[in-house]
């Protein structure tokens, strides 16, 4: 297996749409429409009023503009992973719930890890693994304090597009704390750089 991770920017915008067009929920079609853009509503927007074009539109202007952000994984030309990492105020889903904000993290320069969606025949074979120690690498490179993640409370395979607790641990994360709100009921994993 060659593979390649490259941060996104607006020349691969056409390769992220094709990833999430055809491959990325081709195995869960009620996810097909989601193009990676929950981090990027607010806290208690109707999410599933946005999938389909509506996402797909969205996330193109953000790639084109340069403000979504993010890692692409592939096989060749063939992307087979997606990792959605920004500064967490980039999030508007985060900056919208207060719980996101622990009081001790005030200040500090955090690096989010919204999202990790790898192609289904792809699954549990490392990528996910590969595509965030690059996020941690370039993290710490950039002289941020920390990485977050937000892995679902209930550790399923169907909800683990935000990673899985015991991945987060392999690679040296402590849970943090928790959120809630309408849509989500997550821990928030940390880990100092």
């Amino acid at each position: 297996m060659s593979i390649t991770i490259r941060p996104l920017t607006p020349g691969l915008a056409d390769d992220f749409l094709h990833f999430f067009d055809h491959v990325a929920f081709c195995d869960h079609q009620d996810w097909a429409g989601c193009y990676c853009m929950e981090g990027h509503r607010k806290s208690g927007d109707d999410l599933f009023s946005y999938f389909g074009q509506k996402n797909r539109a969205c996330a193109r202007e953000l790639i084109l503009s340069g403000r979504m952000h993010g890692y692409l994984a592939y096989d060749g030309d063939q992307v087979i992973g997606w990792c959605n990492a920004d500064n967490k105020r980039n999030y508007l889903y985060l900056t919208t719930n207060a719980s996101c904000w622990p009081r001790k993290d005030e200040g500090l320069r955090i690096m989010s890890m919204y999202c990790l969606t790898i192609a289904p025949q792809r699954r549990r074979q490392g990528l996910g693994t590969m595509l965030l120690q690059r996020v941690i690498a370039d993290a710490a490179a950039q002289g941020y304090d920390l990485v977050e993640a937000y892995p679902w409370q209930e550790d399923s395979t169907e909800y683990a597009y935000h990673g899985t607790a015991r991945m987060l641990e392999r690679l040296g994360f402590e849970r943090a704390g928790e959120f809630r709100d309408q849509h989500s009921d997550m821990h928030i994993y940390q880990k100092r750089l």
